[in-house]
């Protein structure tokens, strides 16, 4: 694994629980996006792939095709690899890969690739270097599934409740809240 500094190493036991309302309301839409995918082309990669509830959709919806679950950080891989662990369909299909996107070892051949709520996390630099590196990956009609959350520019973003769930007797509230970090990026 890289050096890699975790912005979730505080947040992340909560993540996976705050973050299945985007899932629910994104996953008809990002399984209509797979359907779309060139089969038998290499596997689909779930980049940035938190608990794994992105890898999880993939797998469902896409039963024969193998997946690339990449997820740096350790709290988050901790959780996605034990459900894949857990799985026995996963467990044959998934790989999962703990470095950062970046330095992770891709196949040379792949279908497709889901970035969801990750493309904010790299400088414009490491955009391009991503790009360069993925572009001669993709296999003929593969393309990346990305979102660019809001803000789309780097403005500050005032402390705002993300959504509240429930797990026996506690409710779990998230709260965001961002600055400008540059004239590219946001903290």
């Amino acid at each position: 694994m890289t050096d890699y500094h975790d912005p979730y190493r505080i947040s992340g036991r909560y993540l996976d629980i705050m973050i299945r309302t985007w899932w629910d309301h994104h996953a008809q839409t990002v399984a209509a996006a797979l359907r779309e995918l060139p089969p038998g082309s290499g596997p689909v990669v779930d980049a940035g792939a938190g608990g794994g509830q992105g890898t999880r959709l993939i797998a469902r919806t896409l039963p024969a095709t193998p997946v690339l679950a990449v997820e740096p950080s350790p709290v988050l891989a901790a959780v996605l690899l034990s459900r894949v662990a857990d799985d026995p369909g996963l467990r044959e299909r998934v790989t999962v890969d703990t470095d950062d996107l970046l330095a992770a070892h891709l196949p040379e051949r792949i279908s497709g690739m889901v970035m969801a709520n990750l493309i904010g996390h790299f400088s414009p630099h490491e955009r391009d270097r991503l790009w360069e590196d993925l572009a001669p990956r993709l296999a003929p009609g593969a393309f990346i599934l990305l979102n660019l959350p809001a803000p789309t520019e780097p403005e500050p973003v005032e402390r705002s409740r993300m959504g509240e769930v429930r797990v026996g007797g506690r409710s779990y509230v998230g709260w965001a809240r961002a600055e400008p970090a540059g004239p590219e990026r946001l903290t």
